[in-house]
């Protein structure tokens, strides 16, 4: 799971309030579905909303469907090449999987905007 306690950067307090819900270890099955129709019904108006998409493959990996939450993050991603949480996950992803090239890409790509990824 992304390590980042950083919230997604959305002007939308649900998607807020979703991510909350997600990134505590305690929510419940049905916490987690909420959540998940907030980020449906988010791209349902907004189909390019990279917060509801990194917010559902969030919710898949804790879900235990990591194809799927690898998926939605790299969608994420291509919609949206400022989408931190997304390339945060993908990193460790791409680490673990000893791929370095492509984890070196990623990280250069979050150093260069994000001074806080520094530690």
């Amino acid at each position: 799971m992304c390590s980042s306690t950083r919230g997604p950067a959305s002007a939308n307090p649900g998607l807020t309030s979703a991510w909350n819900v997600v990134r505590a270890q305690s929510a419940t099955p049905e916490q987690l579905s909420a959540a998940e129709r907030v980020a449906q019904s988010t791209l349902h108006s907004e189909p390019l909303n990279s917060v509801a998409i990194s917010l559902l493959g969030t919710i898949r990996e804790r879900q235990g469907n990591i194809a799927e939450s690898e998926a939605l993050m790299t969608a994420a991603v291509r919609t949206n090449h400022r989408e931190n949480i997304a390339d945060l996950w993908l990193f460790d992803r791409e680490l673990a999987a000893h791929r370095y090239d492509q984890a070196f890409l990623r990280a250069d790509a979050l150093l260069r905007r994000e001074q806080d990824f520094t530690e």
